[in-house]
């Protein structure tokens, strides 16, 4: 079987430093242009029907031995047509060839928030871990059946996506092989994230793990503390 991911690890920060960019390149068949298709999965967890928008390179096309790491966008909708143009310019050159799974919202403030607050103003909330279930039980699942992945998972997210993606990796570590968390909501419910990481970082193992972490430097009041207790708490992944 072959497995495609040519370097020894990926890098995620070449993707990150280009996600502002808003070319993309796109492949042209029948006079449509097009980078991706749409799929769905029923969630029996969620009770919902799940909108996905899949990338996948175009060797896939020609040869069906080969197996893609694959990324799970979240905010699929805002990010998709970014992000795969990023990774269709880079890959093979400075990135493998990869399969986007962008996860399409339907009430993004209940999925990617982890814990219940009710002080927030951000109705309805606390769902990140039913979502990650869904994540790991089904839809997992239903792309390795559909789909020639090989076994490297990464996650993306951003603000919200970033608070699910990093209490993905402090409790789910198993999940996924990389983590790209950008400007994460880590003030989520008076920063209960933050000031149980330093336990879990205590007794969790992180060996064979990846992790970037972006925060931006206009941050609100408080957001300081998130920032120094991060520096203090980080785990140096491999």
């Amino acid at each position: 079987m072959a497995f495609v991911i040519k370097y020894k690890n990926i890098n995620p920060i070449l993707i990150i430093l280009l996600l502002l960019v808003t070319f993309a390149s796109y492949s042209q068949t029948n006079n449509l242009v097009s980078i991706g298709t749409k799929d769905s999965i029923h969630s029996n967890i969620l009770n919902q029907n799940r909108q996905l928008l899949i990338y996948t390179p175009e060797s896939m096309l020609t040869d069906t031995s080969l197996r893609y790491p694959v990324v799970y966008l979240l905010d699929g909708e805002m990010y998709f047509h970014s992000f795969t143009g990023i990774v269709n310019q880079l890959q093979g050159s400075y990135i493998p060839e990869m399969i986007v799974i962008g996860v399409v919202n339907i009430e993004r403030n209940f999925d990617y928030t982890p814990t219940t607050d009710t002080t927030s103003g951000f109705k309805p909330n606390g769902g990140g871990e039913v979502f990650t279930n869904f994540l790991d039980k089904e839809l997992f699942p239903y792309i390795e059946k559909h789909y020639p992945v090989a076994p490297y998972r990464m996650l993306v997210g951003h603000s919200f996506g970033g608070l699910l993606s990093a209490n993905t990796l402090l409790k789910h570590t198993e999940l996924f092989n990389s983590y790209l968390i950008l400007d994460p909501g880590l003030w989520w419910d008076n920063m209960k994230l933050i000031k149980e990481s330093k336990a879990i970082l205590s007794l969790q193992k992180f060996e064979n793990k990846r992790m970037f972490l972006s925060m931006s430097n206009t941050m609100p009041a408080g957001m300081k503390e998130v920032k120094d207790a991060l520096n203090d708490t980080t785990p140096a992944t491999n």
